[in-house]
């Protein structure tokens, strides 16, 4: 397989920002689930949980199931899940299964964090 999942959080102006990097696939998939429920429980009242995805370089079905999980999770505690994806590799598979349009999709951090700025 190819480079391995790494992922960090950060906290800015009323998010909680889960920072990706590697290949979301199979093997990493849970990984990155557990961590986006555990962001999910951790947020603030109405804060965002964003998935910076920008450097993550393959994206498969159990990465996108894992994605879609943690969304209804995110929304059953009253948070807004928001995915930040700009490249090909990333945004090919959303939009192939039309999750571009059930997930909140961004094309930056930027816009994740400050979308009434739109």
């Amino acid at each position: 397989m190819g480079s391995a999942l790494h992922i960090r959080n950060d906290s800015p102006d009323h998010a909680l920002v889960v920072r990706v990097s590697g290949e979301v696939d199979m093997t990493t998939a849970a990984q990155l689930e557990r961590q986006l429920e555990q962001a999910c429980a951790q947020a603030g009242p109405e804060a965002a949980v964003v998935v910076d995805l920008l450097d993550v370089s393959f994206l498969d079905a159990a990465g996108l199931g894992a994605m879609v999980r943690v969304q209804q999770r995110c929304h059953q505690h009253g948070h807004r899940l928001r995915v930040v994806a700009s490249h090909r590799p990333v945004l090919r598979p959303l939009t192939l299964t039309g999750l571009d349009a059930v997930l909140e999709v961004v094309p930056s951090l930027a816009d994740a964090l400050h979308p009434e700025a739109d």
